[in-house]
Order: structure tokens, then sequence, then C-alpha cells
């Protein structure tokens, strides 16, 4: 149980610079271009591709694949970008994104369950039920992110104006305190 809470207190860190992030990138693209290649020639081919269950698989695992190669230089350069927030700010933001992506993969889900005939009744109400969890949690979130926002820029014009007031007491423009 010990270890457990070491670990619960643990931080991973990792210094990447911006040449390895838009390296990864360029790599990414690359393979976006030949994945997506392989999937049109799985679509298109007919049936001498389409009818093996191997094949389908390899397509699935091309689809799937193309998700994760973009998840990974996006995520490096979002913790890039966001590096000088603490822990809880990232977690916001990463709860922000998440609430996002399951705004739009709860409408896509309503949808198809609203145009699918043979959808029994729940897949609407579990989906329409989702989308509005997710929609209270974006705006929430946002709001947290608009609040530490307001409240960062809030201590950093208090921070500038002590500096200020400080260089202008050194230069017997105003009194000392």
């Amino acid at each position: 149980m010990a270890s457990m809470k070491a670990l619960g207190k643990s931080e991973f860190s990792i210094n990447l610079t911006y040449y390895t992030i838009f390296l990864t990138i360029g790599l990414a693209l690359g393979y976006i271009v030949i994945a997506s290649m392989g999937i049109n020639n799985f679509k298109t081919c007919g049936e001498d591709v389409t009818g093996s269950k191997t094949n389908q698989n390899l397509n699935a695992f091309l689809i799937a694949s193309i998700a994760i190669v973009i998840t990974i230089p996006a995520i490096l350069l979002f913790m890039k970008l966001v590096g000088h927030f603490d822990m809880t700010q990232k977690m916001v933001v990463f709860g922000f994104l998440y609430a996002v992506m399951g705004v739009a993969a709860s409408a896509i889900s309503l949808q198809f369950s609203v145009k699918c005939k043979k959808e029994e009744g729940n897949g609407v109400i579990w989906n329409g039920v989702m989308l509005a969890a997710t929609s209270a949690a974006t705006i929430g979130l946002g709001y947290m992110l608009q609040r530490g926002a307001l409240a960062r820029a809030t201590e950093r014009a208090a921070e500038r104006m002590a500096e200020n007031m400080q260089r202008m007491a050194a230069q017997g423009i105003i009194p000392q305190q």
C-alpha cells in the first residue's frame, strides 16, 4: 500500500524540443499517407480483397492505427504548449478535450441510433444522456479553464504592478514604504 501512495506522488517528466515534436508529426504524416492508400485499396479492390476476414481485420487495424498515429504527436505538442501549467490545470485541459470529443462521439452515436431500424429505444436514450452529460462537462470545464485563465492574468497583472511600483520607488518617483 505504501508503494501505491509513493507511485501516486511521483511525477513523470519529459523534456521535448519542438524539433522532436515536428519530426514526429512528419513521420505521422508519412504513415497516414501509406495507411490511407491501404484503406483506399481495400475499398476499391472489391471482393478480391474485402472477402477475406484477415483483410477486413487488417483494414480495421489501419483505421485504428491512424487514430493512434494522430494522437501521439498531438499529445506531445499539447504537453509542450501547456508545460508551464500545474497538474490540476493540465487535468482540466485534458478533461475539456475529452468532453469535447465526447460531445462529438455521443452526437454521432445518437444520430446512428435514431436512424437504425434495428435499434430499440435504449441506444437512443443512452446516447442522449451521454450527449447531455458530455455537453455539461464541456461547459463546466470550459468555465473552469476561463476562470483559471482570468486568475492567472490577474496574478500576472498584480506582479507587473508590484514590479513597476518597486522600479518607481527606486527611481524616487514615489516614496518608498
